[in-house]
């Protein structure tokens, strides 16, 4: 029997694990945080005194409930933010994601400046535990900034990272947890179930303009 192992899988198997670009992954989560929140904001009160912006809501959505204990996957989305880029193992993935985030935003921002939108809701005042938590998102975020949901596109661009270096049940947690914060966006009223979808939708360009090129040279070539 011939035992000849390929030349290509040994050296496959051969090759050095590149160390994980610590320096550039901090570099990145902290100028993607400063950048997004700073854009984010910014446009949100320019929009926010923006006069005739119209709201975008199906009849059927007064039936979905405020649920106050969802302000808490609400709220991670920040912490979930900031240590995506450190979860990535190259420059070429840490570079990838930092590249659809800046898109992300950008265009997000641009589309809450030229289709403003307002939130159709009353706001609610939330007493007890939960209270403080919507009062400083009250305070932090004006009912504009809707469609697209940039909740939604992130979680879609951290859902990649995440699962990618998660196994077993802390994968399976994880992915859990953000399904809950694409819900929390409706179930502390803070979006419209259209600006889930164009969420979603800003996801799906992110990924077409800014693929992962390292897995992309690993798939075989087609003919």
């Amino acid at each position: 029997m011939d035992q000849t192992i390929p030349a290509s899988i040994t050296a496959t198997q051969a090759a050095p694990q590149s160390p994980r670009p610590w320096k550039e992954n901090i570099f990145w989560a902290l100028f993607l945080s400063v950048f997004g929140v700073g854009l984010y904001l910014g446009t949100n009160r320019i929009v926010a005194a923006m006069p005739n912006s119209g709201t975008f809501v199906f009849p059927w959505e007064r039936w979905i409930p405020l649920v106050p204990i969802f302000v808490l996957p609400y709220w991670s989305t920040d912490l979930l933010y900031l240590f995506g880029p450190l979860f990535c193992t190259s420059r070429a993935e840490v570079r990838a994601h930092a590249a659809r985030m800046i898109f992300a935003m950008v265009v997000g921002c641009i589309c809450f400046v030229m289709f403003p939108l307002h939130l159709a809701y009353q706001r609610q005042h939330v007493s007890g535990v939960f209270g403080p938590l919507f009062q400083l998102m009250y305070y932090c975020d004006r009912p504009v900034n809707l469609a697209p949901s940039l909740h939604v596109t992130e979680i879609m661009l951290l859902w990649v990272i995440y699962s990618r270096h998660t196994s077993g049940w802390v994968r399976s947690a994880i992915q859990i947890w953000l399904l809950l914060v694409i819900a929390s966006t409706l179930l502390v009223w803070q979006h419209h179930v259209i600006d889930v979808i164009t969420g979603f939708l800003l996801g799906a360009i992110c990924f077409m303009v800014f693929p992962d090129r390292r897995f992309v040279r690993a798939l075989p070539a087609t003919t």
